[in-house]
């Protein structure tokens, strides 16, 4: 499952790109994101709580930086198992921010989602519309972080 999503962020791109480095921070804003662990420089482990088509899942996730650009690019994968034998989620994700302006960024994100086992039953109209509530909810909170540094 492919998704993408564009927007645009009143704030120097150094502002933006400092923010999202800050991992930890920025993570806190996911919903559902219960605990988030800095393994070294490149790698996170995660668990995040949500529920998908009224089921609750618990993920734990181990996110690793591939490859990054500063201030304009930044590579990740995601893989995990969501707890309880319900199967597993892998995710490439690619960000690309480009200034438009001295004080704003257009930020580009995409990511190819790939779940396995009883997750996948769900469909993927079902996951893309969660992972568009949770992405909505992340990026509200993300503008208002950035401008508010």
């Amino acid at each position: 499952m492919k998704i993408e999503r564009t927007l645009k962020i009143a704030a120097p791109i150094d502002k933006v790109w400092c923010a999202i480095m800050d991992v930890p921070s920025v993570a806190a804003l996911m919903p559902g994101l219960e605990k988030i662990e800095k393994i070294d420089d490149k790698t996170y482990k995660s668990t995040m709580k949500s529920k998908v088509a009224g089921v609750p899942v618990s993920f734990e996730l181990l996110t690793t930086i591939t490859e990054m650009e500063a201030p304009s690019m930044l590579k990740t994968v995601t893989d995990g198992k969501a707890l309880g034998g319900l199967g597993r989620v892998s995710q490439n994700q690619t960000l690309r921010l480009k200034a438009t302006s001295d004080c704003e960024v257009e930020v580009n994100y995409e990511a190819d989602v790939m779940l396995v086992g009883r997750l996948g039953t769900f469909g993927e109209r079902i996951f893309r519309a969660k992972a568009t509530e949770m992405g909505d909810r992340f990026i509200e909170a993300f503008i208002k972080k950035v401008c508010s540094l």
